[in-house]
């Protein structure tokens, strides 16, 4: 089965998908690496060249690849922070974050995030959030508080609550 992390970027997606991939012994794959090697580009330069559109626009490509490729294969899949989907015979996951961790987490990284950079870090951390919570919830099959937890223990709680 496709095990899908969802969530606000800075929520652990990543790292967490690494260690539960880890943990099943399968494959762990990350849709915004996935994109960048489509695009043959970074993703801040994806927008900075060809702007937001085109790069939504790679990544459901991107997506729907991955999906068709992966989807009857155990696999873990991270999504990109932005990325919204309902994924038929998957398990989706999401990585419920406060705005304060978020906070924490985003700040060494903001100026390298297209959708931060240039912007008051807090301010647009509960905008974005306030523009995607519905769309993480509606997708989620199962929601993980995040908060004070290590990847490892986020990995290991899926385990124990999903699979």
């Amino acid at each position: 089965m496709l095990t899908v992390l969802t969530g606000f970027m800075g929520s652990g997606k990543t790292s967490v998908g690494e260690s539960l991939a880890g943990m099943l012994g399968c494959p762990f794959l990350d849709l915004d690496s996935l994109v960048e090697k489509a695009a043959g580009k970074r993703i801040p330069q994806i927008f900075a060249e060809d702007g937001e559109s085109r790069f939504r626009a790679l990544e459901s490509e991107t997506l729907r690849k991955t999906v068709a490729k992966y989807s009857r294969t155990d696999s873990v899949l991270a999504l990109g922070g932005g990325t919204s989907c309902n994924l038929e015979k998957s398990l989706t996951i999401w990585l419920r974050t406060s705005p304060e961790t978020l906070l924490q987490r985003l700040q060494g990284t903001a100026a390298s995030r297209p959708l931060l950079a240039g912007h008051d870090l807090k301010t647009r951390i509960a905008e974005l959030l306030a523009e995607r919570e519905s769309a993480y919830e509606a997708s989620a099959d199962i929601i993980i508080d995040t908060d004070g937890l290590t990847p490892e223990d986020i990995a290991q709680e899926i385990i124990l609550t999903a699979l």
